[in-house]
C-alpha cells in the first residue's frame, strides 16, 4: 500500500540517518552529509557519503548513510549495492537491513523486504516503524493477517502512528471486517487529521456501501491534504460514477493523468467513458492507443479499440485491433466474437462460423457466439443448425 508515503519515508529515513550517526566516532566524519541530508539537499549529501568512501572504503556508516540518500532519490538498486556493502562490512546493523528491505519494498519485491525486515527486528525488536513497514509488505502480498500482527506490535510500540491504525483498518478491510477497519480509520484520523491515506482508505469503504457522498467528501479531503496524489483523483471518479455523474469522473480521471502521465487504469476508464456515455469516439481511441502504448500486450485494450472503431466507421481497423487481440490472448472469448459479427456484416459466412466455433470449443457460456454462427447459418440456409444455435 503506497499512497502518499515518500514524505512519511523520508522522515522516517531522515530520523533514521540521524539514529545510526549517533553515539559513534564515525558520525563526526559523516556529519556534513546528515546536515545536507536533513536539509533535504540529497545530491548534495550523496557527494559528501561518496568523497568519504573514496578515502575510507571500509567506513560502514558512509555506505548506510549514502543508501538512505538514494532510497530518498529513489535510485533503489544504487541503495541496495550501498546497504550489501554495509552488512558485508557489518552484519549486525539493524538500521542497515532496514533500510535495504526498504529500498527492496520501493522496488516491488516485497518477499526480499520481509526477510530484511525479520532480520532488523531480530536485532533491534523495538522499532515500531519496522514492524509498520513490514505489515505493510504483507499488505503487498495480501496476507492481511501477518500485516494486522505486525500493525498491532507497531502500535504497542508507539501508539501514536496513526498511519499505522490507518493501514491496520486496510488490513481488517481486506478481511471483510469493515467495522474494524473504519474504527482504525477514524482513529488515524484523531490522531493525524492530516493523514490523506486514512481518509481515502475509508472512502473505499464508503463507495463499496453505496455511499458515494460519503467517499467523494473522504477523498476530496485526501485530496486537499495530498494534492499530487494522482491515485486520489482516480478513485474519487468511481463514486462520481455512483452518482451518474460522467463528467465530474471524466474529470478526475483527466487531473490523475496529469499527475501520472503513465497511470494506465485512467487512460482505460476514461476512454471507456469518452465510448460508452459521452459517444466522444475520437477521445476514446486515443486513450485506449495510450494504453496499448504503455502496455502493448494489453489484448482487452485491443478489443475495446476496435469497438471504438467500429464506431467510426472504420471496420478495417476494428478487424485489426480484435485479430491482435486474439493474437495476445487465444482465449479471449469477445475479440472471437467480435471477429464473426465482422465476417457476417461482410457476408462472409464461414468465416463467421469459424470465428464463432473458437468461442463455443472454449466454452458453450457465451450466448452471444451462438447467436453470431446461428445468423452465418441462416444465410447458408442450414436452417436446422442455425435454429439450435439461436435456441
Amino acid at each position: 500500500m503506497k499512497l502518499n508515503r515518500n514524505i512519511f519515508l523520508c522522515a522516517v529515513l531522515s530520523a533514521i540517518v540521524l539514529l545510526s550517526a549517533c553515539g559513534s566516532s564515525a558520525s563526526d566524519v559523516v556529519a556534513k552529509g546528515d546536515e545536507l541530508f536533513t536539509k533535504g539537499d540529497i545530491d548534495g549529501a550523496i557527494a559528501e557519503y561518496s568523497k568519504i568512501i573514496e578515502s575510507n572504503p571500509k567506513l560502514v556508516i558512509a555506505y548506510n548513510q549514502r543508501g538512505a540518500a538514494y532510497i530518498i532519490k529513489g535510485q533503489y538498486d544504487s541503495a541496495i549495492d550501498d546497504l550489501n556493502k554495509s552488512i558485508e562490512l557489518d552484519n549486525k546493523q539493524a538500521v542497515s537491513y532496514y533500510k535495504r528491505g526498504t529500498a527492496y519494498l520501493k522496488l516491488g519485491n516485497a518477499d526480499e523486504a520481509i526477510k530484511d525486515f525479520t532480520k532488523s527486528v531480530e536485532i533491534d525488536p523495538k522499532q515500531a516503524v519496522v514492524y509498520f513497514d513490514r505489515g505493510d509488505a504483507y499488505l503487498d502480498i495480501e496476507k492481511a493477517d501477518l500485516a494486522i500482527i505486525d500493525f498491532n506490535k507497531a502500535i504497542e510500540l508507539d501508539p501514536s502512528m496513526a498511519r499505522a491504525f490507518a493501514y491496520r483498518g486496510t488490513a481488517f478491510y481486506m478481511q471483510q471486517k469493515t467495522e474494524l477497519a473504519m474504527a482504525d480509520w477514524n482513529k488515524a484520523i484523531t490522531l493525524d487529521p492530516k493523514l490523506s491515506v486514512a481518509y481515502a482508505s475509508r472512502a473505499e469503504a464508503q463507495r463499496s456501501a453505496g455511499n458515494f457522498d460519503q467517499a467523494i467528501a473522504d477523498l476530496t479531503k485526501a485530496i486537499e491534504l495530498s494534492p499530487n496524489e494522482a491515485a486520489y483523483y482516480f478513485r474519487r471518479a468511481f463514486s462520481y460514477l455512483g452518482k451518474d455523474n460522467m463528467d465530474s469522473a471524466v474529470s478526475d480521471w483527466t487531473k490523475a493523468i496529469e499527475i501520472n502521465s503513465k497511470l494506465v487504469d485512467a487512460y482505460y476508464y476514461r476512454g471507456l467513458a469518452y465510448r460508452d456515455a459521452l459517444q466522444k469516439y475520437d477521445l476514446a481511441v486515443a486513450d485506449l492507443s495510450k494504453v496499448i502504448e504503455l502496455i502493448p500486450t494489453a489484448a482487452n485494450v485491443y478489443n475495446e479499440r476496435g469497438i471504438a472503431y467500429m464506431h467510426l466507421s472504420k471496420p478495417d481497423l476494428a478487424f485489426n485491433d480484435w485479430t491482435k487481440a486474439t493474437e495476445i490472448d487465444p482465449k479471449l472469448l469477445e475479440s472471437w466474437t467480435n471477429l464473426a459479427r465482422y465476417h457476417n456484416k461482410l457476408g462472409e459466412w464461414d468465416k463467421a462460423i469459424e470465428k464463432a466455433t473458437k468461442v463455443i470449443d472454449i466454452t458453450i457460456e457465451y450466448p452471444d457466439a451462438f447467436l453470431a454462427r446461428g445468423w452465418a447459418y441462416y444465410h447458408i440456409e442450414y436452417f436446422q443448425s442455425a435454429l439450435q444455435d439461436i435456441n
